[in-house]
C-alpha cells in the first residue's frame, strides 16, 4: 500500500470530502487523465458526430421558402431527429464519465493505492451492457421527474447519483442498484444532496 493512499471507505465532513477528492486528483493526475481520455473516446467522438448531424438537420431546411406548405413540418422533424440523437450522445457521454470514474476509483481501492489501466478498460467492456442499462434506466427516472413536474428532480437526483456506485462495487444488477440507492439516501438525502450541489458547481 502506497504511503499516501486514500481511504475512500469512511465517514468524512463535506470538508474532508472536498479536501481529500482534490488530493485524489492531484496524486493520481496524469494516469487519472490518461485512463479517462481512454474510456472516453468513443463518447466524445459519438457526441461530436451527433453534434454535426443536428447542425445540418436544423440548417438544411429553407427558412426563407415560406411558399412551401411542408415548411414547418420539414424542419420541425428534423430537428427533433437531430436533437434526439444529440441529447442521446450526451447521455452516452455522462454515463462513461460517471462510469469511468467510478471503474478508476474502483482499482485505485482493489490496488491499494494503484490505478490499473487495463483493469478498468476491461471491466468496463465485461460490463458494458449493465452499465447502458444503469446509466438508461438513471435517466429515463430523470427524464420523467422533470416532465411531471420539475421540483422532483432535484429529490431523486441524489439517490440516482449512487446507482453507478452500487452497480460497480455490489455487482448489483440496474434495478437492484436503483432500489439500494433509494434505500441508502432515504436518512442522509441533505448530506448527500448538498454533496452533489457543491461537485456540480465545482
Amino acid at each position: 500500500m502506497h504511503t499516501d493512499y486514500i481511504e475512500f471507505k469512511k465517514k468524512r465532513e463535506l470538508g474532508d470530502i472536498l479536501t481529500d477528492t482534490f488530493k485524489f486528483i492531484r496524486k493520481n493526475f496524469k494516469v487519472f487523465i490518461k485512463v479517462l481520455g481512454k474510456v472516453m473516446l468513443i463518447p466524445i467522438v459519438l457526441m461530436g458526430a451527433a453534434t454535426i448531424f443536428y447542425n445540418q438537420q436544423a440548417l438544411s431546411t429553407d427558412l426563407f421558402d415560406f411558399a412551401s406548405p411542408d415548411l414547418f413540418a420539414s424542419f420541425t422533424s428534423d430537428v427533433i431527429i437531430g436533437a434526439f440523437i444529440l441529447y442521446a450522445s450526451y447521455f452516452i457521454f455522462l454515463i462513461f464519465l460517471y462510469t469511468g470514474v467510478t471503474y478508476i476509483i474502483k482499482s485505485y481501492i482493489d490496488n491499494k493505492g494503484v490505478i490499473v489501466e487495463r483493469e478498468v478498460l476491461d471491466q468496463i467492456k465485461a460490463n458494458l451492457l449493465g452499465i447502458l442499462a444503469t446509466g438508461t434506466l438513471k435517466y429515463i427516472l430523470l427524464i420523467i421527474a422533470f416532465v411531471i413536474c420539475v421540483l422532483p428532480a432535484p429529490f431523486i437526483s441524489a439517490p440516482l447519483f449512487l446507482m453507478f456506485p452500487f452497480f460497480i462495487f455490489g455487482n448489483n444488477s440496474p434495478s437492484q442498484a436503483l432500489s439500494k440507492s433509494f434505500n441508502t439516501i432515504s436518512n442522509y438525502w441533505w448530506f448527500c444532496f448538498s454533496n452533489l450541489a457543491v461537485g456540480v458547481i465545482l
